[in-house]
């Protein structure tokens, strides 16, 4: 039973991980990349994910945050609504938004 009781601590460490360590890869808005606005980034994150948006001003729909994921602007970054529309909808728990000037 010792082989049992091993199996299952590594299973239980390989789960374990220390708070605020991420998880998950990394996303990079640019708009000369593959990844062009934050709502593509959003749909295609995952929990655990770390959104990048590289410096510019981005008017997009209402984004709509539905996993708990990390979006950090580079200095400089503008969300714009235009004075039309709210900037972000957050559904989800443990969301971290920083560096960026809301508008």
């Amino acid at each position: 039973m010792t082989g049992g009781l091993l199996v299952a601590a590594l299973i239980g460490s390989l789960a374990w991980r220390p708070q605020g360590q991420p998880t998950g890869r990394e996303i990079v808005v640019d708009p000369r990349g593959p990844v062009t606005t934050v709502s593509a980034a959003l749909a295609v994150a995952a929990d655990g994910d770390r959104i990048v948006v590289r410096a510019g001003v981005y008017r997009e729909p209402t984004l709509q945050v539905t996993h708990s994921v990390t979006i950090a602007g580079d200095s400089g970054d503008t969300l714009d609504g235009e004075g039309s529309r709210a900037l972000i909808l957050v559904l989800a728990n443990d969301v971290t938004i920083r560096g960026f000037t809301l508008r």
